[in-house]
Formats: structure tokens, sequence, C-alpha cells
């Protein structure tokens, strides 16, 4: 008797191991999900900002020095890193 209740509990274990786990999953998601949105809605500020402002250029010429991944530096007009 006491080994049938022992492999139900253990099932049961199982089973909340496996919801703890989606749910962990679910929230990590959601706040990396959240935290790109936050990157995004601040990077037009900031382009819409020296836009603006007029000077684009300069802010462009920082990015030079930030941006390493030849992808990236596309996106901006900048030439590949020799």
């Amino acid at each position: 008797m006491t080994s049938l209740v022992l492999e139900k509990l253990l099932k049961q274990k199982v089973k909340l191991e496996s919801k703890i786990k989606l749910m962990e999953s679910r929230g990590k998601e959601k706040q990396r999900k959240e935290d790109t949105r936050r990157k995004i809605l601040a990077g037009a500020f900031v382009l819409h900002k020296h836009e603006q402002e007029g000077v684009m250029e300069s802010f462009v010429k920082e990015l030079d020095q930030f941006l390493f991944k030849p992808a990236d530096r596309v996106l901006f007009g900048l030439e590949p890193r020799g």
C-alpha cells in the first residue's frame, strides 16, 4: 500500500516540476520580450531626438565606435571594420 502512495506522489512531483519549469520559461520569455520592446522604444526616441536636433551625423560617428558586427554597422551606413 505504501509503495502505491509513494508512486502516486512521485508522479505528482514530476508533473508539478514540469509545470514549474513551463511557468518559469514563460516568465523569462515575457521578460525578454519586454526588454526588447523597451530597447526598441528607447532607440526610437534617441533616433528621433537626434534627427530633430540635426545632430544625427555626430550620433552616427559615436555609433561607429560602438558597433562591431558588420550587419549592425550596415544599418547605419557604416563601413565594416577592418
